[in-house]
């Protein structure tokens, strides 16, 4: 798969390139899930190696699923409804607080206050920000411990709306390196060269979801932190009752 990722430099459909970007990306939790299966009976450390493996397996399989429901989304006239950013994101951090308490980071929720509902398809909503939350979390797998990361899931009012997004990619995340990664995701094994540590194939697989949706991702600063978000209109049904 390394060579066909390396080779194929002539990808014009979108399904496919980001299939060759999961596929390489679940290589890794693959690998994982193989080396601490053989640690499992060393030592004090099989408990441990078990969570570990549930948590890598369980992961992937999301990701996988998220993928699937990006093809879906993009072949279907997705079915909007008032959905609560507040909400999604609490649940979103409630999944992901396992990971981040693995890779040695806090999770941060940075909701506004008056955050009314927005439009959105739930389900795809939710993937996309787990996809996106996971990478950024395993972008800083390669730190060195006790950096006190924290990777912020916020939303505050804008122009366009409610912009949703993940924020702790560091200063270096620009427009044009996201831009550059885009145009690369499927064809090298890191498009990202600020998230070094993950294939940051979730981006790709939540730009998706997002996209169905007619918001894609774009590079956004919160509260002084870079990131990823996405812009979506506010919902006025509940307002008529």
């Amino acid at each position: 798969m390394a060579d066909l990722i390396c080779e194929r430099t002539d990808l014009s459909d979108a399904n496919e390139r980001l299939w060759l970007a999961l596929a390489d990306q679940l290589k890794l939790p693959l690998t994982q899930i193989a080396r601490r299966a053989e640690l499992e009976d060393s030592k004090e450390s099989a408990a441990e190696s078990l969570l570990n493996i549930q948590q890598t397996a369980g992961l992937a399989l999301k990701l996988i699923d998220s993928y699937a429901l990006s093809v879906w989304a993009r072949q279907t006239k997705l079915a909007f409804e008032p959905v609560s950013l507040a909400a999604m994101l609490r649940d979103t951090a409630d999944e992901l607080e396992p990971l981040a308490k693995r890779y040695g980071c806090r999770l941060r929720l940075a909701v506004a206050r008056k955050c009314e509902p927005v439009m959105a398809h739930s389900q795809a909503l939710s993937a996309a920000f787990l996809s996106l939350g996971q990478v950024f979390i395993e972008a800083g797998s390669g730190e060195a411990p006790g950096q006190n990361r924290v990777i912020t899931l916020g939303s505050y009012r804008s122009k366009d709306g409610i912009t949703v997004g993940v924020f702790g990619g560091g200063d270096q995340l620009t427009k044009g390196i996201y831009q550059r990664a885009r145009l690369l995701y499927g064809r090298a094994r890191q498009p990202f060269t600020t998230l070094t540590a993950a294939s940051a194939t979730g981006v790709f697989v939540a730009d998706s979801l997002l996209g169905a949706m007619s918001a894609p991702l774009y590079v956004a600063s919160h509260q002084k932190s870079k990131g990823l978000a996405a812009n979506f209109l506010i919902s006025h049904q509940l307002r008529l009752v």
